[in-house]
């Protein structure tokens, strides 16, 4: 099979400066086909979550990307170098399942904010969580004004605010 029309199509010798706008487009469909296919191995929970270790795939693979449709960087290492992100991503969330210690060293942990009506202000300093943006999270996230009514109330890995409601029995 002769490979060079595939050479030619996606630019494969073609710089940033000799790019052409065909070749773009047609890197642009095979990055987009890469990367959903990368994104589909890597796992729901890559963009379901906001957690720091997954922004820190989410960035470096935007930023890969770009550069091969652009041509600023070679095609070929450009998916490899993605495919292996993606790859220790899995890996370090695999051993993050399996060992605890080391999900909360990369991934981080809950910070309790409030229990049973009481807001812990000392918590909330050590996250640099104001009042205010306390009382927002309630009612975002439970539809109330008065921290009277919380069991508990977290900051979660992911940044955003968690509230239990107390029982009413």
């Amino acid at each position: 099979m002769d490979t060079t029309f595939f050479t030619d199509l996606l630019g494969l010798q073609a710089d940033a400066d000799s790019i052409t706008a065909l070749q773009v487009a047609a890197r642009a469909v095979l990055v987009f086909c890469a990367a959903l296919a990368m994104l589909r191995l890597a796992g729901p929970r890559t963009f379901g979550r906001g957690t720091a270790f997954d922004l820190v795939l989410k960035i470096t693979l935007g930023s890969l990307l770009s550069r091969a449709v652009m041509a600023a960087s070679p095609l070929g290492s450009t998916l490899l170098a993605c495919a292996i992100f993606v790859g220790l991503h899995r890996l370090l969330a695999m051993v993050a399942y399996r060992y605890n210690w080391f999900g909360w060293l990369i991934k981080g942990k809950a910070t309790m904010l409030a229990e049973n009506g009481e807001i812990l202000r000392d918590h909330m300093r050590q996250s640099e969580i104001t009042e205010k943006e306390l009382l927002e999270g309630l009612r975002e996230t439970a539809s109330m004004t008065s921290v009277d009514q919380v069991e508990s109330m977290h900051l979660e890995s992911s940044g955003k605010i968690s509230v239990v409601k107390k029982s009413s029995d």
